[in-house]
């Protein structure tokens, strides 16, 4: 609401100094300046908690003032949100100020991809004897939510029968499963050894 100044104003005469009997009430309005609240950008990993939501203030009449009640930020962005750009998702509602009309600029959230490690499971096999891989011996480090990895693809020169004896490397890769897009994934390698 305005604040209403009020005065009387009354005729003089500068030569003579005479007032003038009758005076007029004058009344002088003063509206709330507007101040800029701005949500900062943010940026976190696919899978994590939020960092703490914050805002600026810009635009004071008379320097850096006490806000009678501060503004409310939220975002839609949570630890299930995929990776990707969110423009706008970061909002401010409410608050007010006896001084100030709030102008409300919402944030950017940016999800970033998760590192996601794969590790084939270490073998051993007798001279002789086929092994097959099913894609299932492996182990993972970094999944989030609800996401999985179902199968890999696991290659190995030692496991044909006519291997020789030895310890020859595992090399997992190609991972399918559910919510991997959010990922950077690792592959690491580990150990057929074939025994007498």
């Amino acid at each position: 609401m305005p604040a209403l100044i009020s005065a009387w104003a009354e005729a003089r005469n500068t030569a003579s100094g005479c007032v003038s009997s009758a005076r007029t009430l004058v009344t002088l309005t003063i509206n709330k300046a507007t101040l800029v609240v701005t949500a900062d950008n943010q940026t976190k990993v696919y899978g994590t908690a939020n960092p703490p939501l914050t805002f600026q203030y810009s635009g004071w009449v008379n320097g850096v003032e006490a806000i009678d009640i501060a503004p409310t930020i939220s975002t839609t962005v949570d630890g299930t949100t995929a990776v990707g750009s969110y423009p706008g998702s970061i909002t401010l509602t409410g608050g007010s100020d006896n001084n100030y009309t709030f102008n409300f600029v919402a944030g950017n959230f940016q999800v970033t991809v998760a590192v996601l490690t794969i590790t084939a499971d270490n073998q051993n096999k007798t001279y002789g004897q086929t092994f097959t891989f099913t894609g299932s011996e492996f182990t993972t480090a970094g999944l989030a939510n609800s996401d999985a990895v179902n199968t890999v693809t696991l290659t190995s020169i030692g496991t044909p029968a006519t291997a020789t004896i030895g310890t020859y490397p595992i090399v997992a890769s190609a991972a399918v499963g559910t919510g991997l897009s959010n990922y950077t994934i690792n592959y690491t390698n580990w150990y057929t050894n074939c025994y007498v």
